[in-house]
């Protein structure tokens, strides 16, 4: 998965160096994106303040891929990271960091 200035993030192939979605949902500069390591979810952070949760899987059936809006900073993101199985760490640049759950894990 790639994220972009545009707004949107991309989700790739690897394999066959393909896109296989554009993602769209934040409303300025995606600065930051990860993927579990099972391949189930994906999360983003924007210079609009929010981290999204994005689900694979809709992704893949081209269903509605947001799954949840874990939560908002007061200044845009830096950084955004998978923590365990069950939590999201985010940075912004209003100098905090906060642990966010991922909803019905």
């Amino acid at each position: 998965v790639s994220c972009s200035q545009d707004r949107t993030l991309i989700v790739w192939d690897i394999s066959k160096g393909t896109q296989i979605a554009q993602l769209e949902g934040h409303v300025d500069m995606v600065e930051s994106c990860a993927i579990t390591p099972d391949d189930r979810y994906i999360i983003s952070g924007s210079w609009d303040k929010r981290v999204i949760l994005w689900d694979v899987e809709s992704i893949l059936k081209k269903e509605s891929p947001v799954y949840a809006v874990l939560g908002e900073h007061a200044h845009f993101l830096n950084d955004v990271h998978f923590f365990a199985s069950d939590s999201v760490v985010s940075s912004s640049a209003d100098m905090t960091v906060k642990l966010l759950r991922i909803p019905n894990q």
